[in-house]
């Protein structure tokens, strides 16, 4: 829906990228490619803040996040699936 707090520019790029989005070997691959590298990371930092035990299969369960500019989900999606 275009609105005036929408750019329909903006939604026409990211509308013409939609195909090549989840591919591993598209556009953005190289995002997919450093996923676990960067879910390792995240999975490391929180459960030293949150004092959670990493060697559980889902140690962020029951928590509540917010992602901010996550780039379309290419990290959200993974990290909902394999830690919540």
């Amino acid at each position: 829906m275009v609105n005036e707090f929408t750019d329909a520019d903006e939604i026409a790029k990211f509308s013409s990228l939609y195909e090549d989005w989840w591919k591993n070997d598209g556009a953005f691959g190289i995002l997919h490619k450093l996923t676990p590298v960067r879910m390792l990371f995240i999975r490391q930092a929180l459960s030293n803040f949150l004092e959670r035990d990493i060697e559980l299969s889902k140690p962020f369960a029951g928590l509540r996040t917010l992602d901010v500019g996550c780039g379309g989900g290419l990290l959200t999606e993974p990290l909902k699936k394999t830690w919540c």
